[in-house]
This record gives structure tokens, C-alpha cells and sequence, in this order.
């Protein structure tokens, strides 16, 4: 059985694409000078460029417009925390589900994300 730790390693990848997905949606509607206290952490680990190409987002696009067919609040979940940057509170607050439940559709959702990535992916190559 994989350990949290293996899990965390194997969605970090998703969870930085997704970071600079909101990053890149914040920046083209004019919100967001700067980089966000969640990207952050990509800037202090050598990450040049936060905001991906347009091909990348449009990418991502795609990706969770299949995540909003198959299940509309792991997506609103998603949308609340990568692109507004809401807190686990404030999704909690505006969804009426629990801390706990909000926390799990993110898991969710992540792994949703990176599994069609990964499909897509191997379809491709």
C-alpha cells in the first residue's frame, strides 16, 4: 500500500500545474500582481516561470472542463482554491460541506486531473 508521502510526491506535480493554471487565469482577467502565497513556494524552489503558455492553460482548460462533466463540486472546489485562492474555511463556508469534505474533493479532484493528463498523455505518445 502507497503512503501518503508517495501520494503527496506523485500529485505535486498536478498541484503545481493547477497553481500556475490560477496564477495564469488571475493574471490574464488583471487580478493578481505578484505572485500568490501558494506559488510562492515554486519561485523559492528555482521555478522561473509561474504563469505557463497559453497552449498549457488552454490544456488544463480542457482537463477540468472533463472534471466539471463528471463531478461539478469537486470542479467548484477546485476553481475556489487554485484560481480564487480561497482557504479550506472559506470553501467549507461557501460550499455548506465540512472542512474535511472540501479537503477530500480537492484530493479528488487532483487526482482526477492527473489521471486524465496522464491518459491523455499516453494516448498521445
Amino acid at each position: 500500500m502507497a503512503s501518503i508521502q508517495q501520494h503527496d510526491e506523485w500529485l505535486n506535480p498536478t498541484r503545481d500545474l493547477l497553481l500556475q493554471w490560477g496564477e495564469h487565469l488571475r493574471s490574464i482577467n488583471g487580478e493578481g500582481l505578484g505572485y500568490s502565497s501558494k506559488a510562492s513556494h515554486l519561485v523559492e524552489h528555482g521555478v522561473q516561470q509561474i504563469i505557463p503558455e497559453d497552449e498549457l492553460a488552454d490544456k488544463v482548460d480542457r482537463v477540468l472542463c472533463k472534471v466539471k462533466m463528471m463531478n461539478s463540486d469537486v470542479f467548484a472546489v477546485l476553481k475556489l482554491y487554485y484560481y480564487l485562492e480561497h482557504s479550506e474555511r472559506s470553501i467549507s463556508e461557501t460550499l455548506q460541506q465540512s472542512r474535511a469534505k472540501c479537503r477530500d474533493m480537492r484530493l479528488t479532484g487532483e487526482v482526477m486531473v492527473a489521471t486524465i493528463i496522464n491518459q491523455d498523455e499516453t494516448i498521445q505518445s
